[in-house]
């Protein structure tokens, strides 16, 4: 399944869903990724997710949502090891 999000500056950015089996790695190690490209992580019911960088070298933005809704995006420091939640459950994670 392909997904897109258009952000409140009109950019819009495509992608396509991760595996459940794939959410743990996620963008980890990846050196390059395309500007306009996201990876849509989708949870079976609200769930309180934690996010960090440890292991990733790109920046990031990562959008929580919520019943098809951008409820917040959080902005993502390469390589940190703060944890960054969302204010509330969420179903969908998008990193773009």
């Amino acid at each position: 399944m392909n997904f897109q999000i258009i952000k409140d500056n009109n950019e819009v950015i495509k992608g396509a869903c991760v595996e459940p089996t794939d959410y743990s790695v996620g963008f980890k190690h990846i050196r390059f990724w395309p500007n306009d490209v996201g990876m849509w992580f989708e949870y079976t019911k609200p769930t309180d997710m934690s996010f960090w960088m440890k292991d990733v070298i790109i920046p990031l933005e990562i959008a929580f949502i919520l019943n098809n809704t951008i409820i917040d995006i959080k902005k993502m420091t390469p390589g940190s090891t703060e944890i960054i939640r969302p204010e509330n459950n969420i179903y969908c994670t998008a990193a773009l």
